[in-house]
């Protein structure tokens, strides 16, 4: 969530991601302890209704849900989502991603309809899933470092594709959103294709470490196996 765009996981059936959140949301109805701020749900749309009790049922309990994706590396990887996943996950980057995310919640339901999957972002969502796709395909004669080369490319395109769609709608929404997605990445990606996330360097202890950018060359066969997006 990859750090992946909320609606998108739930879209993605029995992967890491899906089991993830499908147990956050069971916790967030199950514990009568959790008392959520009060929306007058009645003015709200009820697709943002939706995706705000989503957005609560995760930020309800940021550390188990992070915890949960985990699970991905003990996974056969046969689906290709769970594959992708893997090959960017770093716990660390996943939980400071959330955590500022989570912290700036009452920003983005505020703009909670800027969220919703439009015509643009489901086209963003259709070029990444086919490169996913196509990543899964050619594992077996890929050498890692260059899977995970090409993932790291691939996230970004899909975030930046993504973000540029949240800016049509609110500015400070695509500011959160940048901040969320780009900061689920390795540090590592993130300076080799040369975004930042605020969140890393607020939450990212440690593990944020000041790395000159550079620019990851890929070759044109890779290039043309995993960009070749129709226009359609």
């Amino acid at each position: 969530m990859e750090a992946f765009s909320l609606l998108d996981i739930i879209r993605c059936q029995q992967t890491v991601a899906q089991q993830c959140l499908t147990q956050a949301v069971v916790n967030q109805n199950a514990d009568t302890n959790l008392n959520p701020r009060v929306i007058n749900r009645q003015s709200v749309d009820p697709t943002d209704a939706t995706i705000i009790h989503i957005l609560e049922s995760v930020c309800s309990n940021i550390d188990s849900y992070t915890q949960c994706f985990g699970r991905v590396q003990n996974v056969s990887q046969q689906d290709p989502a769970d594959f992708f996943l893997g090959l960017l996950f770093k716990s660390s980057s996943i939980r400071s991603s959330y955590q500022g995310f989570c912290n700036d919640i009452e920003d983005v339901e505020a703009r909670v309809h800027c969220l919703r999957i439009s015509p643009p972002v489901q086209r963003c969502h259709d070029n990444f899933n086919n490169a996913v796709n196509q990543i899964a395909l050619h594992r077996p004669r890929v050498p890692i470092n260059v899977l995970r080369t090409l993932a790291c490319n691939i996230s970004v395109w899909r975030y930046s594709c993504e973000i540029n769609v949240y800016r049509q709608c609110d500015a400070r929404l695509a500011e959160i959103m940048s901040d969320f997605l780009y900061g689920g990445l390795p540090v590592e990606c993130q300076a080799q294709t040369g975004v930042t996330s605020l969140y890393t360097q607020l939450y990212g202890g440690a593990e944020h470490v000041s790395m000159t950018k550079r620019l990851v060359i890929i070759t044109s066969v890779f290039a043309l196996m995993c960009f070749s997006y129709t226009s359609e």
